[in-house]
């Protein structure tokens, strides 16, 4: 070790001293070399750490902390002062994070990537090495760590090779569509992809963010060049939800391309952000690489607020000279599914994205490469959620020019809600006094007695009328809904619940719903076939609500909320008068909940309504709902 880093601090000297004496007639465009200015060598992909081995090729610190000797692995030059890595936590049975970090240097305020129990975690990430040629690893949960790398860095004032040219980010694959006739992958299919247009035939290595989903088994995906052979390094995991999952990560090429391996099979999106330069370019000092110590940038929950749903915030640009920034961003409690998409400020917004989230309140990371341009860097969200960005280095260069104007984040406006239910929630018709408790967004309600959920509704023996069904009342609906709820399926029997829960949500899905509310149903009730139904169906609802394809599903548990009120039903699930004002109120908490803003109304009068409001589950039934209102 101690002359590898002899031979690399060697290294920088030289490169140093050139970075004083390289003319400016060598350069295009004419711009001074930044001070540790690298250029990229692609290595492998090989593996560098696995933990769970005796001989893990590192050094256990402590419990969190290990330390990997990179400068001295064989496949890494000598004089690295950085590496492009994927770091693979398996499962260690709780949520964290893991952040890699300059060895011999303090632990920063910056994460690389979020662990969750039962999950197989990955990312990408450019990160600069210590004095000694090290790098350190520091898991928040002490667990298993894979670290494989895919480039270094060595210093240089010029190069030909090496230089990262920062494109518009574009798609290159998506198997979803007709224009690639392969389809879904199966698991141990592989993905050729060739070297787009504009990315020249000795191109060293490409940057692109790879979206996995639908994958049918558990599984990872790996890639090296066309004509290597496949190793044993992954960049994503796939944990066979179908969920979608993505990487953004710095690939060896050759003049065939890349090949990416998928042993979880599924759907997969690639996109183009940039490519490093090969041996035919021109000698300059233009997009070479500058590695920092990692530096929080952003952090919405604690800076600006909350970035909203279709908003975008702009950061300034975090150094001068830079054409794109290494940073690691990540998405925390988003509202539902959804992604971010990074890109210059005040440009136009890529048909792309950068990190997403696969379920509501996902935290998770992605690498992203990003151009700058001279308004700095944007983010704009799909769904409102919290983002963590952290800066790992950056490229030299000129940022883009602005063409837009600034991108706007505020508040959306009161979603828009379809309540639809069957003679439970007629108290809003008989009571229509109850519907003031409905706050917060703008409701619009169709309730028919006897209604069941697909199958032909019964013919109410109060009104002599057979109401549609839930999913006809939907569909006539009129317009489109954020957020429809559904307290229904009390005419139902139970054995066909499963797929009449399909059809309402694909229903309520073809009328823009991003989230639907399914209310659970009250047992305590006379009969026993009806409590029978009712008590099977709440069970199915509990198994169903859990599944990846009803991640837009959320189970409002009404009946654990109601149950110990006796005193707002007369049957057991027709409400009283109390019971026709907790509904709405219900109602109006449960959405509160889902768009984390305050509660409509405090629990009781004289308190501070809960901000932001909780699950009603959690806190429990509201015990005098009249006085609130």
């Amino acid at each position: 070790m101690r002359d590898a880093a002899r031979r690399r601090w060697a290294a920088l000297a030289v490169a140093a001293l050139l970075m004083q004496f390289v003319p400016a007639a060598a350069m295009s465009p004419p711009t001074s070399a930044a001070p540790g200015t690298s250029r990229l060598v692609p290595v492998g992909p090989v593996r560098l750490v696995d933990t769970r081995k005796a001989d893990c090729g590192c050094t256990r610190v402590d419990a969190h902390t290990v330390t990997v000797d990179v400068a001295g692995h064989r496949a890494v030059p000598d004089d690295a002062v950085a590496v492009a890595v994927t770091i693979t936590a398996p499962p260690n049975g709780g949520f964290g994070h893991v952040t890699a970090y300059p060895g011999g240097t303090r632990l920063p305020t910056a994460s690389n990537l979020n662990t969750r129990p039962g999950a197989v975690v990955a990312n990408s990430a450019i990160v600069r090495l210590g004095t000694n040629g090290d790098l350190a690893f520091h898991q928040h949960r002490p667990g298993g760590l894979v670290v494989d790398v895919t480039a270094a860095f060595v210093p240089a004032a010029t190069s030909r090779d090496g230089r990262f040219v920062p494109v518009a980010p574009r798609r290159l694959v998506d198997t979803r569509t007709p224009a690639t006739p392969s389809g879904p992958l199966r698991a141990g299919d592989s993905l050729d992809v060739a070297l787009p247009d504009g990315v020249r035939a000795d191109a060293t290595a490409v940057v692109v963010n790879i979206t996995s989903v639908l994958e049918p088994r558990a599984g990872h995906l790996s890639a090296h060049p066309s004509e290597a052979k496949a190793g044993n390094t992954s960049f994503l995991n796939l944990d066979g939800s179908g969920r979608v999952a993505a990487a953004s990560v710095v690939l060896p090429v050759d003049e065939g391309g890349f090949t990416i391996e998928s042993y979880g099979g599924g759907h997969m999106m690639v996109d183009l952000v940039g490519w490093f330069t090969g041996p035919s370019a021109a000698n300059s000092d233009v997009g070479l690489f500058v590695p920092t110590d990692p530096r929080r940038l952003v952090d919405t929950r604690r800076d600006d607020g909350r970035l909203w749903e279709d908003g975008t915030i702009e950061l300034g640009l975090p150094v001068a000279g830079a054409s794109a920034v290494v940073t690691n961003l990540t998405v925390v409690a988003p509202d539902r599914t959804g992604h971010v998409t990074a890109f210059p400020a005040r440009t136009r917004l890529p048909d792309t994205s950068s990190v997403n989230a696969a379920f509501r309140d996902h935290t998770v990371a992605n690498m992203a490469i990003t151009r700058v341009s001279t308004a700095g860097l944007a983010y704009r969200s799909h769904a409102s959620t919290d983002l963590v960005v952290d800066m790992n280095g950056w490229f030299t260069g000129t940022p883009v020019a602005t063409t837009t104007a600034a991108g706007r984040n505020q508040p959306p406006p009161p979603s828009r809600v379809l309540l639809v239910g069957d003679s439970t929630l007629s108290s809003l018709v008989y009571l229509p006094q109850t519907a003031g408790a409905l706050i917060g967004f703008e409701s619009v309600f169709d309730r028919g007695n006897c209604r069941r959920l697909v199958r032909q509704s019964c013919v109410s023996p109060t009104t002599g009328v057979r109401p549609t069904t839930a999913v006809e009342a939907i569909h006539a609906a009129p317009g489109t809904f954020d957020i429809v709820y559904i307290k229904a399926g009390y005419n139902d029997w139970f054995t066909y619940f499963p797929t009449e829960f399909d059809a309402v949500v694909q229903a309520a899905r073809a009328k823009g719903a991003h989230t639907v509310l399914w209310q659970s149903y009250n047992t305590a009730v006379f009969r026993p076939t009806e409590q029978r139904a009712y008590v099977e169906k709440n069970a199915s609802l509990r198994a169903i609500v859990g599944l990846p394809q009803y991640d837009d599903v959320h189970l409002a548990d009404w009946a654990a909320y109601s149950d110990p009120r006796p005193d707002w039903f007369w049957d057991g699930i027709h409400v009283t008068t109390a019971g026709a004002w907790a509904i709405p109120d219900y109602i109006s908490r449960w959405i509160a909940h889902l768009e984390r803003r305050p509660c409509p109304r405090p629990w009781a009068v004289g308190q501070p309504a809960p901000d932001p409001c909780p699950r009603p589950e959690w806190r429990g039934a509201v015990p005098n709902p009249i006085s609130l209102y």
